[in-house]
């Protein structure tokens, strides 16, 4: 009865609720899914929360004035399962000052299910921790198109051009193993002779070509 009352209040004021979708793991039977159910429906804030066995989410609406997201989160690790999150890296282009990585920043920030956004100038990256129930990195890669930059996953940017380079680097080390090693033999061929008189003997000897003393 005290939670139909705190739900009415709600729903009756003029706050406007935010909705939410997360995804939960480990969640096996239906005791599971009741059980994080009612850990949701017993914090502060919330109007609304039901969580879904077969598709493994939670979904809730609750005022953003009362709860943050973190907390929600928690509450879902204290009834002993797993919220799903992840985290992304975004390239960015066109960004020149302190004022555009804020712009950048304040658009992740308000875009639905991202939890956590930093953007660093100097390496012109947005690392962006969020909800793959509510979003995803090309969705990501628009809000931050639609403030005014260029930008792309790391993990689809970069991806090609890590591989050449790899490549690359394993072409130049085989490239200077073989230099090294010829090296080494042109030098005890010319010079082995000075500090191995035996040796300098023992080459004429050996060389299929006739060898005819000065």
């Amino acid at each position: 009865m005290a939670q139909n009352s705190k739900l009415g209040g709600l729903m009756n004021s003029s706050t406007k609720l935010q909705e939410l979708q997360i995804d939960v793991g480990g969640m096996t039977c239906a005791s599971c899914s009741a059980r994080v159910e009612r850990g949701l429906q017993k914090l502060p804030g919330v109007a609304e929360a039901t969580v879904n066995l077969a598709t493994e989410r939670a979904e809730l609406r609750f005022d953003p004035a009362l709860l943050e997201t973190g907390k929600i989160l928690g509450a879902i690790r204290d009834t002993g399962y797993t919220p799903v999150t992840r985290e992304i890296d975004l390239a960015i282009e066109g960004m020149t000052c302190a004022s555009c990585v804020g712009r950048v920043e304040r658009a992740l920030k308000r875009a639905p299910g991202v939890l956590e956004a930093s953007v660093n100038l100097a390496t012109e990256r947005a690392h962006v921790r969020y909800l793959p129930a509510m979003t995803d990195p090309e969705t990501l890669a628009a809000v931050v198109t639609e403030a005014g930059y260029a930008a792309q996953p790391v993990s689809e940017a970069g991806a090609d051009t890590a591989d050449q380079r790899r490549a690359s680097l394993r072409a130049m080390g085989r490239d200077v193993a073989i230099a090294a090693a010829l090296a080494v033999i042109v030098l005890v061929l010319s010079m082995g002779g000075t500090f191995i008189p035996a040796f300098d003997h023992a080459l004429p000897a050996a060389s299929p070509f006739p060898h005819h003393a000065c």
